[in-house]
C-alpha cells in the first residue's frame, strides 16, 4: 500500500492516503492500552514492595500488641510500608481502569451483538 498521495494531487482524501490515516487512528488506542498496562504493573510492583516492607517490619522483632502500636513501635519503616501499599494499590487501580476503559470498548465495537 502506498502512503503518499496518489498522482501528487492536492486532494488529501485519495485512496493512497487512507491506509496512513487508518494506521494512525489504530495506533492511538494501542498506546493508551500500553500506558494503562504499564501503570497497572508499576502499581503491582510498588504494592509488593510495601507488603515485603510490612512483613519485614512486623517480623523483625516481637510486636508489643495491636497493629497500630506495632507500626508506631517500628517507627518509620512500618508507616512507609503502609504508604507503599496504599500508593501501589491506587496506582494499580488507576492502571486497571485505564486498561479496561481502552480494551472493553474495542471488544464491544468489534462484535455486532450477542447473537454473533
Amino acid at each position: 500500500m502506498a502512503y503518499r498521495q496518489a498522482f501528487n494531487s492536492g486532494n488529501p482524501w485519495t485512496i493512497a492516503s487512507v491506509p496512513l490515516a487508518l494506521a494512525q487512528r489504530q495506533q492511538q488506542p494501542r498506546q493508551r492500552t500500553e500506558a494503562g498496562r504499564k501503570t497497572l504493573l508499576q502499581g503491582w510492583f510498588i504494592a509488593i514492595l510495601g507488603i515485603v516492607a510490612y512483613c519485614h517490619a512486623m517480623l523483625s522483632s516481637a510486636p508489643p500488641g495491636d497493629a497500630f502500636t506495632s507500626l508506631s513501635w517500628h517507627g518509620v519503616e512500618g508507616w512507609v510500608a503502609i504508604v507503599l501499599i496504599v500508593v501501589g494499590t491506587v496506582r494499580w487501580f488507576t492502571g486497571y481502569l485505564g486498561l479496561v476503559n481502552d480494551v472493553v470498548p474495542a471488544g464491544v465495537a468489534a462484535s455486532d451483538g450477542p447473537g454473533e
